[in-house]
Order: structure tokens, then sequence, then C-alpha cells
């Protein structure tokens, strides 16, 4: 991807010097391209989000804690329990085997989570939330939709403790 800058009268130019090679590089003089804009996400919002796990995560009752050793471990359960992931079940020959997959798979991604029921083995990964990944509107609603995940587990788990 090479950033453009708009220049006005319908002219845009590279926005860096490397980026002026590049262009140089890849296109040749008088060639027409097409160009789609891109509704970047706020990064003052990205910040926020990842400031805001942060701060959920570090306020972990005990009780909780330790199920999430990192805040991105609560943020990729945040994603899972909200949707914003990919699910797969494969059937084993026993439960035994359904319970040793699950085992390697948790191995293999600390952050997926595996539900073995009978020989069903279930396994949840958190869909991307890069920019490439999620547009702005998907990330906002992503954003909080785990943030409510979050805090719903964490008024949950309170009211339990009383």
């Amino acid at each position: 991807m090479i950033p453009l800058i708009y220049t006005g009268a319908g002219e845009f130019m590279a926005s860096s010097p490397y980026h002026r090679k590049r262009c140089e590089q890849a296109y040749g003089l008088g060639e027409i391209i097409t160009v789609e804009p891109i509704d970047d996400r706020s990064m003052a919002s990205h910040r926020h989000y990842f400031a805001e796990l942060t701060d959920l995560w570090e306020t972990l009752p005990e009780g909780l804690a330790g199920d999430f050793p990192s805040s991105e471990h609560l943020r990729k359960f945040g994603l899972i329990k909200s949707g914003y992931c990919r699910q797969r079940k494969l059937v084993l020959p026993t439960h035994e085997e359904a319970q040793e997959a699950a085992a390697m798979v948790s191995e293999l991604d600390t952050y997926a989570l595996c539900e073995v029921v009978g020989r069903t083995l279930t396994v949840w990964v958190a869909k991307s939330q890069s920019m490439k990944a999620m547009k702005k509107d998907e990330f906002e609603k992503s954003k909080a939709d785990v943030l409510l995940v979050i805090r719903k587990m964490l008024a949950g788990h309170e009211n339990r403790a009383l």
C-alpha cells in the first residue's frame, strides 16, 4: 500500500520520498491506477481500547486473574465470547483423543478456547483486529462488544462473590 496525499485539482502525490520511489518502480508514467479511499480508524480510539483492556486486566479479581495471564488473553477471550472468531468442530474416535487434541491445540495457541463434549472437540480462535483485517466500523463495534463482554463477566463474578 502506498499512502497518497491529495494536492487538489484531482491530483495525488506520494507521501514521502520512499513512497515516491515505490510509485516510480511500480507504475509507468501516465499509467491509470484505481484508488479507493480507506476510512482509517482513529488511533485515539485504538489506544483507548488497549488502555481500557489493560486497566480491566490489571484489576481482575483473584478468582479470574489466573484464567488470563495477559491483557491479550483477556482481549481474545472477549473477541471469542462476542462472536468475533472462527469456530471449528472435530469429532474424534474417543473422548480421550478429543481431550488430547484439545490439549495440543491449547499448547499451540494459548489464546484459543477449546471445549470437549463426548468425542467432539470445538475450537474457537479470535478474529484479528488489525487495521488490515478490520475496517473502522467493524473495529468500533468489536471494541464496544468486547469491553461489554468483559464488564459483564466482571459484574457477574462480583455478584457471585457476595
